[in-house]
């Protein structure tokens, strides 16, 4: 017995000196050392709670010293380099490893390193927010700006975000950017203590506009058309995907499920030419999945009538739709029943121009 000790502590020995050799070189390995396709963001986000953060806390049971916890998020960053998308946790994996984990608490600036792909383009579209510093307590902030990277750039700053969050479903209501690049550099040299030009990002927003302005549109109940209609998703734990939807004639016309400020899975379109066609070109979810389609494959072709006024196209099952590479409605009791629905979200977007008496009519016949 005494023999077979010896051996088994001789083999210790001889395997223990490996690990500490590993620990050391991780040890000493610098974190904030960029590599040839390296860059880091730095910004600063910030959420004004319009919600009762202590019935919050007590319905989800929290104690005291949870309850009493900073709010905190990650950043995690989309490349538009690939056509298909990644999932939840595949969003982080852009992070180097370092900083995988890395959060920050609400109100300070963060500092992330990322990957970039060779085209030196990425794409951000939401903020992971933590409530109570909680990772099963997370909501997604809408961040959607892309930009390039210059040549030779180390850091660079994206700005300031103050969101304001309110009622029972914690709804984005607000979104307000700030500039504050002294700070943000000052942030940066503490935390990799040494020192990085911070240049700006000249960042754009990922949508034209993030609702559409309904109130400067041209075209009239008399003379075009209004499409409406959606891929009805039923929310899940009570959320619902959000998707986009790219449709084209001769120029895009990009539609979002959200463009009414509601939560909503409808979309509707600005006023068309009555007798045109527009065709599904582009479906992507807001967490960057994406489907793209060719006139010859296209899930959605939407015949708009030669009659002006509105139109709707139906409700569609999306899962079904896409699986099975064609067009499939929702049960036809359904359907009906969401138009009444989608012409509310179509008044809410088209309140104070002269299609809201004409949608409004359209409602009283429901």
């Amino acid at each position: 017995m005494r023999k077979y000790i010896v051996c088994v502590l001789l083999a210790l020995t001889a395997v223990l000196p490996t690990f500490a050799k590993k620990k050391n070189k991780n040890a000493n390995t610098d974190p904030w050392e960029l590599g040839p396709n390296e860059i880091i963001l730095v910004g600063k986000v910030t959420v004004i709670p319009q919600y009762n953060r202590e019935f919050f806390a007590k319905s989800r049971r929290l104690t005291q010293k949870e309850a009493e916890a900073s709010d905190s998020y990650a950043a995690p960053v989309f490349n538009t380099s690939t056509a298909t998308s990644l999932s939840w946790k595949k969003h982080f994996m852009c992070m180097v490893p370092e900083t995988f984990n890395a959060v920050s608490k609400n109100g300070d600036y963060f500092c992330m390193k990322y990957h970039f792909s060779p085209n030196r383009h990425v794409e951000l579209r939401y903020i992971a927010w933590y409530f109570f510093g909680k990772e099963k307590l997370n909501t997604a902030l809408p961040i959607p700006i892309n930009f390039d990277i210059p040549e030779g750039a180390k850091a660079l700053y994206i700005g300031d975000y103050t969101y304001t969050v309110e009622g029972d479903f914690l709804e984005v209501t607000d979104l307000k950017t700030g500039d504050s690049l002294a700070q943000a550099q000052a942030a940066l040299d503490a935390s990799v203590n040494r020192h990085y030009d911070l240049q700006k990002a000249d960042w754009q927003y990922n949508r034209q506009t993030q609702i559409v302005d309904y109130k400067h549109i041209t075209g009239t109940p008399a003379d075009s058309v209004v499409f409406y209609g959606g891929f009805c998703e039923k929310s899940f734990n009570g959320w619902t995907p959000r998707y986009t939807y790219i449709f084209s004639e001769v120029s895009p016309l990009h539609l979002y499920a959200d463009q009414a400020l509601t939560r909503t899975h409808f979309f509707i379109s600005s006023p068309v030419r009555p007798g045109s066609t527009y065709m599904l070109r582009q479906w992507t979810e807001t967490d960057g999945w994406t489907a793209a389609f060719t006139e010859e494959d296209s899930l959605l072709t939407v015949q708009v009538p030669k009659e002006p006024g509105l139109y709707y196209f139906g409700a569609y099952e999306p899962y079904k739709s896409l699986t099975k590479d064609a067009l499939t409605e929702e049960k036809r009791g359904y359907s009906a029943a969401q138009k009444r629905e989608a012409l509310e979200a179509a008044l809410e977007c088209y309140k104070g121009t002269v299609w809201e008496d004409y949608i409004r009519a359209e409602l009283d016949k429901r």
